[in-house]
This record gives C-alpha cells, sequence and structure tokens, in this order.
C-alpha cells in the first residue's frame, strides 16, 4: 500500500520535474546576451564610420558640426566651478540643462550633428570635487538626446610667444622631459576612462593649435611634442580596448603635418587617428585639401573655420565700422560647399562658433571686472618674428579677427538667469547648406 501510494506521489510530480529540468536545460542553452563587442566609431582609409545603433552595419558619419562654448555674458572661462560668490548658480555652463536645452534645440534644428568642446577637461585647480571636467554626463546624455554627437576636446596649456629683444620668446613646457609627459598623459587616460562608455563620444580631440607655440627651428621640441601626441592617441587606444574612439590632435593649418624634420608622417603618427586643422585662410581654403593629399593618407577635420560678422572701415580702428552678417553667411556657405566636395579627403567640419562670447580676447581685459561689453577687441595684423615688420594679415575683409564675433548666434543679456540667443543669416546658411548634404 505504500509503495503505491509512493508511486502516485512520483507520477503526480513527474510533470513538474520534468519541466523543471527543461527550464534549467533551456537556461543552459539560452545565456546572458553578450555586450556589443565592436567600437561605434572607427577609422577606415579617410572615412570615419559609425554604427551607434550597434547592428554590425558601419555607416559613413560626416560631421555637419558647430563650436560649442556658450559663455553667458557677464561668465568668464576661469569662472566654472566657483561657488563663493553664486551660491545659487549653476556655476559649470555644460552642466546647465536649461542653457544646453535652449542651445541644443537650435542646433537640432540647424541639423548639426556634431559639437565639438574645446576643453572639455578642468586645468583649473579649483573646483576639481564638484566638476572634476568642465564636460558632464549631463552634457553628454541631452547630446544624445537630441541626436548629436561630441567630440571631446582634451586641452594642453601652451602660451603664445611674446617678442623680446632678441626675437620671440616661447614659453611652452619641455617636452622632452618624462615628468612633463606623464603629466598630460595621466589625466588624459583618467578623462577617457570616466566618459569612453557614453554613446554621445564620436571622439576625442588633444590640444589646439600648440604648434604655433613651439619654435618652429627647434626641430627636437617640436618632434617631442608631436611624439607625445602620439603617444597620448596610444594611451587612449589602451584604455578603451578593442573598442576605442578615434583620436585627433588640432593643428594650427596643416604647415606641421607629414613633415620629416618634425616626425608628423603617418609612420610617426602611428596611433593618431584623425587629424584637426583650424584653418583662416580667406574665403576659400584654396589648395588646402589637395596639399593635404599629399603629406597624410589620414582622414582630415576641418576643427575650425568661419569669419566675424563685424567688418571695421580699418584694421587700425576695429570699433569704426558695423555688423556685416550678409558676408559672414557668404564666406562660411562657400567654404562648407568646399568642404562637401571634398569628402574623399575630409570627415567634415566645426565651424567657429556657436555663439558671440563677450568676454574675449582677454577674460581679465577690464581689470577683473565682469565683462558686460560687446567689444570689438581681436587680432589685427601680426610681426611674428618680432622684425618690426608685419608678418600676416588676418585674411578677414577689413584684416582684423573681431574675437567676440564669430558665433552663428548673436547673445542678448536679459534681466532673468538665461541670455536669449538670435541666430544670424550664417545660421540658416549652414541649415540650408546642412540639410543638403
Amino acid at each position: 500500500m505504500k509503495r503505491a501510494i509512493l508511486t502516485i506521489i512520483i507520477i503526480s510530480l513527474l510533470p513538474g520535474l520534468i519541466a523543471g529540468c527543461s527550464k534549467k536545460q533551456n537556461k543552459k542553452r539560452n545565456p546572458k546576451k553578450q555586450a556589443y563587442s565592436k567600437p561605434l566609431v572607427k577609422v577606415k582609409g579617410r572615412t570615419l564610420l559609425a554604427d551607434y545603433d550597434k547592428n554590425g552595419q558601419y555607416e559613413p558619419f560626416f560631421i555637419k558640426g558647430v563650436g560649442y562654448h556658450p559663455m553667458p555674458v557677464g561668465r568668464h572661462p576661469s569662472d566654472w566651478g566657483w561657488q563663493e560668490s553664486f551660491e545659487d548658480r549653476i556655476d559649470n555652463i555644460f552642466n546647465d540643462e536649461e542653457l544646453l536645452r535652449r542651445d541644443f534645440e537650435f542646433l537640432k534644428k540647424m541639423g548639426c550633428n556634431t559639437i565639438r568642446i574645446w576643453k572639455a577637461n578642468n586645468t583649473f585647480r579649483k573646483g576639481k570635487k564638484r566638476y572634476p571636467n568642465r564636460m558632464t554626463t549631463k552634457t553628454l546624455d541631452l547630446a544624445e538626446e537630441y541626436g548629436i554627437k561630441v567630440i571631446a576636446g582634451f586641452w594642453i596649456d601652451t602660451k603664445e610667444p611674446k617678442c623680446g629683444k632678441k626675437g620671440p620668446i616661447y614659453k611652452t613646457p619641455d617636452f622632452t622631459k618624462e615628468g612633463i609627459r606623464i603629466r598630460h598623459i595621466k589625466p588624459f587616460v583618467k578623462f577617457i576612462n570616466r566618459f569612453k562608455k557614453h554613446p554621445a563620444i564620436l571622439f576625442w580631440a588633444i590640444g589646439n593649435e600648440n604648434n604655433y607655440h613651439i619654435d618652429s627651428l627647434d626641430f627636437d621640441k617640436m618632434q617631442a611634442f608631436y611624439s607625445l601626441i602620439n603617444e597620448m592617441a596610444s594611451a587612449a587606444h589602451k584604455a578603451e580596448g578593442k573598442r576605442y574612439h578615434p583620436v585627433a590632435f588640432v593643428n594650427g593649418d596643416i604647415e606641421t603635418i607629414g613633415e620629416i624634420i618634425y616626425e608628423t608622417a603617418d609612420i610617426d603618427m602611428e596611433h593618431l587617428d584623425v587629424w584637426g586643422t583650424n584653418v583662416y585662410r580667406g574665403e576659400s581654403f584654396g589648395n588646402l585639401f589637395e596639399d593635404y593629399s599629399q603629406r597624410s593618407q589620414k582622414p582630415l577635420w576641418i576643427s575650425e573655420y568661419g569669419l566675424d560678422s563685424w567688418n571695421s572701415v580699418h584694421h587700425t580702428t576695429p570699433t569704426a565700422g558695423g555688423e556685416d552678417q550678409e558676408t559672414q553667411a557668404k564666406w562660411v556657405g562657400n567654404m562648407w560647399g568646399e568642404i562637401v566636395a571634398n569628402k574623399k579627403i575630409v570627415i567634415g567640419a566645426t565651424v567657429m562658433e556657436y555663439s558671440d562670447e563677450w568676454w574675449k580676447p582677454n577674460e581679465w581685459l577690464h581689470k577683473g571686472q565682469y565683462n558686460n561689453t560687446h567689444d570689438h577687441f581681436g587680432t589685427g595684423p601680426q610681426d611674428f618674428d618680432c622684425d618690426g615688420n608685419i608678418d600676416w594679415y588676418p585674411p578677414a575683409p577689413d584684416n582684423f579677427f573681431h574675437q567676440e564675433w564669430f558665433g552663428i548666434m548673436s547673445i542678448k543679456e536679459q534681466d532673468f538667469d538665461l541670455d536669449n540667443v538670435i541666430p544670424k543669416k550664417v545660421y540658416y546658411t549652414l541649415k540650408e547648406k546642412f540639410s543638403g548634404g
């Protein structure tokens, strides 16, 4: 009787036992979905490829971009991260959601797919605890929400040379010294590890025109600097592993690229993925693309180009004149046309710049007082070799670069917190151009 009852119990439990075994077997047969192991962005030849939807199909990504540094009226770059006098204020503009949404809405409507942030890292000692970097996760989250990718800039702090009695005086760090090199590589890797997993990142961009701050006749120092850039790119690749984002360096024009004496040929810069270059040659790029194609097989990114919207009567009297949005729009539109026509070489561009910046060119020019004036300071004809003769005239209609007027958006201070931004004619020109390719 007991044996019969036991048999009945076993038979009644058998379906459940079989189902349980089946579930365990199915669990083994259906392991957890593996993480996407391929890079979201990569370089192939002279093309930038992206697979942000992770379907394994890479498509060319052409940068329709804007340099982004929307400094509000009365604010300064070194002002961020400081809460002593402004306790009720979001002191890092790159963490100000209202400001970011205001701008990203304009950029989205314009057809912009990329912003370049010049200095996304922290080069100040203060503010490290609250904002260890200028760019924040909120910056990237909102950019991703609006369909905008980010070129995250890592700043290398070098100074422009000044004239002395015997010629130009260069005060650039000695990049031949191992300690100085480590002080650049380590924070760069730390910066990358902070943001490398965010889907809004397009690639990393080191520096900004640092080649202009090194004596071009001091070959050892110039070689040491570019070898540091190559080493930083290598360190970035290792930090990210197989899924690494490309690394670019932002050069001043292309004059030092692909030069044996500076060890900037492709074979020397093997870890650098993209050459960025700030180009100001007037209404046209001239022979830039043809010249570059003979210097390097790497993709070219025009990291800055454009024209300010103020046109003075003469470069010696920069305040005398008026705003000329028509010429700004015409020149920028023509240059974008040349960029598109050279897609086999260039991967796109980021125009200089999103909004006028009233603090330039020297944030403390007014004896430490906040600059609430849209001034006309800037860059006129230059004597680079300090011999008393002009070597270069800014390629603008008035031979003067008005630093506070380069924006594609005007800004106007308002009584409440957020400035009013107003599209210039160049905004609508680029909007039309971007929609065409």
